[in-house]
């Protein structure tokens, strides 16, 4: 009875914490201005690309300057035509949302498949999709199409003993990372030298 009523109220907290968060996403989504001056950067990026104009001219700088990668902007374009989307925050806004919980899936998953725990792997989900609620990750740039991109190039040779195949596709995604937000995975790798210089 008692573990029951615990799990009880774990599950209520989920769902109200998960509720909280899809609230507060679908708020920045809809919010009609930019949060961030990056946002309109990729929208104009995006915008230079569907008129067939080269985004590294130098006509369009420095408007069209970015830090970023270029794969994003070509994946919203598409998605955009595909769906029939007009370029706009909004959309950008979606397809970032779309990213965000594709990768919180991933950790959810890794998770469940270590421990077999649904209240850990849940929770994990839940940590993954808080955190990228935050300017970084939920405005209209490629963080999170990176970030997803990334956790996949971990994820398929996790699931597949890491065959040759999948090391194919991990490679394949590895490269849509680093062209969709390179920066992170520089950071990762300055992690990992600080890690290094830490052990010895």
């Amino acid at each position: 009875m008692y573990k029951k009523t615990v799990n009880l109220i774990i599950y209520v907290a989920i769902c109200f914490l998960l509720f909280t968060l899809i609230d507060y996403h679908l708020k920045i989504i809809n919010f009609p201005y930019q949060i961030s001056y990056r946002e309109m950067v990729e929208l104009y990026r995006t915008k230079l690309i569907s008129d067939g104009l080269n985004i590294y001219q130098l006509d369009s700088y420095p408007r069209s300057h970015s830090i970023y990668g270029f794969v994003f902007n070509y994946l919203v374009l598409g998605i955009c035509n595909l769906f029939d989307l007009q370029i706009s925050l909004f959309a950008q806004r979606i397809i970032v949302g779309v990213f965000i919980i594709c990768s919180s899936l991933i950790v959810m998953s890794i998770i469940y498949i270590k421990i077999k725990s649904l209240i850990l792997s849940i929770l994990g989900f839940l940590l993954m999709y808080a955190t990228s609620m935050n300017g970084d990750m939920v405005g209209a740039y490629p963080n999170a199409a990176g970030v997803f991109f990334f956790l996949t190039s971990i994820y398929i040779p996790f699931r597949n003993n890491y065959n040759n195949q999948s090391l194919f596709f991990s490679l394949f995604f590895s490269i849509l990372s680093f062209f969709t937000k390179f920066i992170g995975l520089s950071k990762f790798n300055n992690l990992n030298l600080d890690a290094k210089c830490t052990l010895k």
